[in-house]
């Protein structure tokens, strides 16, 4: 396209030629900026309004997937307790128990190889419960049973090793500030 313009212009050049400006045509331009510039211009400061604008738009996006994401995680637990009643009294039983080894554990010194083992079995109970929302109904069973074995295993786990560090590491026993133990 370029190249027909080209030789267009090329080959009507003495056309384009043939009128030339007034020679006055540069003072009448400046008389004109001139006149504009002579008119105090409007300085709006803009920066002050985009900051507010900035503020209450952070401000209202960031409620709004607040409530969002707290109607949506208490419809789910809702809707989860309300298909699956005898299992959400079971998970609230077995999260109980993992807590309280949990923080048992705590108070000893041990290998950070034990919490690694307790995320995957976390890891494993999420795919699970994805799994478990998504399953056709004959299959919800199987799965519920899985995820009551997950928590028996961490709880077997926690109990495990409580049972080896509590009787022969007393002295493991970390102690707080507000924690003195008299041996």
């Amino acid at each position: 396209m370029s190249d027909n313009l080209e030789k267009f212009i090329k080959e009507n050049r003495a056309e384009f030629d043939d009128q030339h400006a007034p020679k006055n045509i540069w003072s009448v331009i400046d008389q004109h900026l001139d006149q504009k510039s002579k008119k105090p211009a409007r300085l709006i400061p803009i920066w002050r309004y985009a900051r507010a604008a900035a503020a209450a738009v952070i401000l209202i996006s960031s409620g709004v997937l607040i409530g969002l994401n707290f109607n949506n995680q208490s419809s789910e637990q809702l809707a989860f307790e309300e298909v699956f009643p005898e299992f959400f009294e079971a998970e609230q039983y077995y999260q109980k128990e993992v807590n309280i080894k949990v923080a048992q554990l705590a108070k000893y010194d041990h290998d950070d190889f034990i919490n690694e083992d307790l995320e995957l079995l976390d890891d494993i109970y999420t795919e699970l419960k994805e799994e478990l929302e998504e399953a056709p109904k004959d299959k919800q069973e199987q799965i519920i049973n899985a995820m009551i074995t997950n928590y028996r295993t961490k709880l077997s786990i926690l109990e495990r090793v409580l049972e080896r560090i509590q009787p022969t590491n007393q002295e493991n026993l970390k102690t707080t500030n507000d924690d003195s133990i008299e041996i």
